[in-house]
């Protein structure tokens, strides 16, 4: 293996603490070219982490896992995903049936994404950003087949400029719960995605890169279409020479280009995360026990019931757990 020796461990700790600063970078250093080979170790297993929180600027604050949470944690949830040699990567045991989340979109605005506007690492602010109801940090690390964190290998100065993860939304529909079902087609107005990666990759004090150098190690989301549910493809480009299209920015998150898409390694990662936007403003647990559900109570739970394959006792209790 092409073992080095980088600072790895990213935590959700860290995660909860790490100060997105505002700081503008220089031009990026031509990678090397890859068509050769690849400076990385292969990924065998990849864990794909969903935090709920909230952005002050570029600082964002993860809520605490929900103590006594069984089957829901709705501040902190976890995919992961083995290789298998015949099927790609697949869940491993334990993993959720999809990221149960809460959707909207505050004051009816309408998202834009940071890689269509004219902004910078230094005048992106992603407090001002957000406009979804609910804002998720999530959080993609990578390590080998021995156990080791491998992660900061793609955050390095050259591999981090031809490695890209994109975040697209497929197979969008609506739940039983939606009342008018619409055609939903896989467009970047459906989840709302943020590159908050800094140099260093993992440091709380590092430079925030997210403009300028997309990697999507760490970022935020959000779901702007509540009772609706679809699969988040997670696909990481490895380009030979340059992630940078031709204008010289990256691709928007949720868009690589066709050239890209035809000529590009896509080897390195390509899961899909089934995701269940089963609630969205308003809607909370208000009674304190099974018997004493209002009608919106007993809808929230079965909503919750339905997403995860629990029983609506399991769901009124997770449901409690975290308004507790």
């Amino acid at each position: 293996m092409k073992r080095r020796n980088y600072l790895l461990g990213f935590s959700l700790t860290a995660f909860a603490t790490l100060a997105f600063g505002l700081f503008s970078c220089s031009e990026p250093v031509k990678p090397n070219d890859e068509n050769r080979d690849k400076d990385h170790d292969e990924a065998y297993r990849v864990e794909v982490i969903l935090t709920k929180g909230h952005f002050h600027g570029n600082h964002f604050h993860a809520n605490k896992s929900v103590e006594g949470a069984k089957y829901y944690d709705a501040n902190m949830q976890k995919f992961v995903f083995q290789s298998d040699p015949d099927k790609g990567f697949v869940p491993v045991a334990g993993s959720p049936k999809a990221f149960a989340v809460f959707g909207g979109l505050a004051d009816g605005k309408m998202p834009v994404d940071p890689a269509t506007a004219d902004r910078s690492d230094n005048t992106f602010n992603a407090g001002q950003a957000v406009v979804g109801d609910e804002t998720y940090g999530i959080t993609v690390r990578f390590f080998a087949k021995d156990g080791d964190e491998i992660t900061g290998e793609f955050g390095t100065e050259e591999e981090s400029l031809i490695h890209q993860l994109f975040f697209i939304p497929t197979d969008i529909k609506a739940t039983e719960f939606n009342p008018a079902p619409k055609a939903y087609t896989p467009d970047y107005k459906y989840i709302g995605y943020y590159y908050m990666d800094t140099t260093p990759w993992n440091s709380a004090e590092g430079k925030f890169t997210g403009i300028s150098n997309p990697i999507g190690l760490n970022g935020a989301i959000e779901f702007y279409e509540p009772d609706t549910k679809f699969d988040l493809r997670l696909r990481l480009l490895h380009a030979k020479q340059s992630k940078y299209v031709s204008d010289g920015k990256a691709s928007p998150f949720y868009k690589p280009t066709a050239e890209q898409l035809s000529r590009e390694d896509w080897e390195d990662l390509d899961i899909r995360i089934p995701v269940v936007v089963f609630a969205g403003k308003g809607e909370y647990l208000s009674a304190d026990s099974y018997e004493a559900m209002t009608d919106a109570d007993k809808r929230l739970v079965k909503k919750l019931a339905a997403a995860l394959d629990l029983t609506e006792r399991q769901a009124f209790e997770d449901l409690k757990a975290a308004k507790n």
